[in-house]
């Protein structure tokens, strides 16, 4: 067993994860490695595998860009220079996620906002809960509809297409819904059992980011309370959307679209979120 403390944001994808990251990883409690997702649990336990050489590669030479190390005096470069080198390394074990973590006080939890971590199968995910001494899960989610259509963005954007959303006909919206690149990541009644039958509902916590937009400080309080950290202040100035996809308005047809490929999983998401209705802190 490993004897850390370990807090994971397991998701979704476009669902506040990076607003919340963003605001999370100034608590001292909390200890975050220099990418937000290190995706090293898929890699290892789930359906994806994104740490190739090529992705760990052109991540690193990201990290060491001329414009996020201009301001590093050189005890911090060094320190990012050293966690580049064993992020190099090739993920073949524990040791590799644990070396990005170098720097972590014993009373820290090492945190891992990995968006890929939701899609992992229940006996990975119970793999996970018996490397560490505890282990804490929150889970944003959000509209379903709304989320896949900002997905759906995203990943044109992402992909450098020339594609504009609005144009495309129903069969090419219906395929990128059901690709590997958005389904998966839409299943929340899937990944809310998954997570709650891994580690148990004491150690997992359900997250609306609409209402944590609304109300950023009071999410901040919950899980700190969920925790068992110190509180959490930030200014309000703090609380702004992130990474936000390019501008569209979500018309009817589409709407249509997500609603109709995606029914069984919005009826499978409403039944959970009854189910655990006492899990969520936001």
């Amino acid at each position: 067993m490993i004897d850390k403390k370990l807090y994971l944001n397991a998701g979704q994808m476009k669902s506040g994860t990076t607003f919340l990251y963003g605001i999370l990883r100034n608590h001292p409690e909390l200890y975050f490695s220099y990418e937000k997702e290190i995706h090293y649990l898929s890699n290892r336990y789930g359906r994806f595998h994104p740490l190739t050489d090529y992705n760990r590669l052109r991540s690193a030479k990201s990290f060491l860009h001329p414009e996020r190390v201009e301001n590093d005096n050189s005890i911090e470069l060094q320190r990012k220079l050293s966690w580049v080198e064993s992020y190099l390394k090739k993920p073949d074990d524990w040791q590799w996620y644990l070396d990005l973590f170098k720097g972590a006080k014993t009373d820290q939890y090492i945190v891992d906002f990995s968006n890929l971590t939701c899609t992992i199968d229940p006996n990975g995910l119970k793999e996970i809960n018996k490397k560490f001494i505890s282990t804490k899960v929150t889970y944003c989610m959000r509209d379903s509809v709304d989320r896949v259509f900002s997905h759906l963005k995203f990943h044109l954007k992402a992909a450098k297409s020339s594609k504009n959303i609005m144009d495309m006909n129903n069969d090419e919206i219906k395929k990128m819904i059901l690709s590997d690149n958005i389904k998966p990541q839409s299943e929340v009644g899937v990944h809310v059992n998954n997570l709650i039958g891994a580690f148990g509902e004491e150690n997992v916590r359900l997250i609306k980011c609409e209402d944590m937009w609304a109300d950023a400080q009071k999410t901040i309080n919950e899980i700190c309370n969920f925790l068992k950290i110190k509180d959490f202040y930030v200014s309000s100035e703090k609380f702004s959307k992130v990474n936000a996809g390019p501008k569209a308005e979500l018309d009817t047809r589409i709407r249509g679209l997500i609603e109709e490929v995606l029914c069984e999983d919005i009826a499978i998401e409403r039944k959970v979120k009854e189910r655990y209705r006492e899990l969520f802190i936001s």
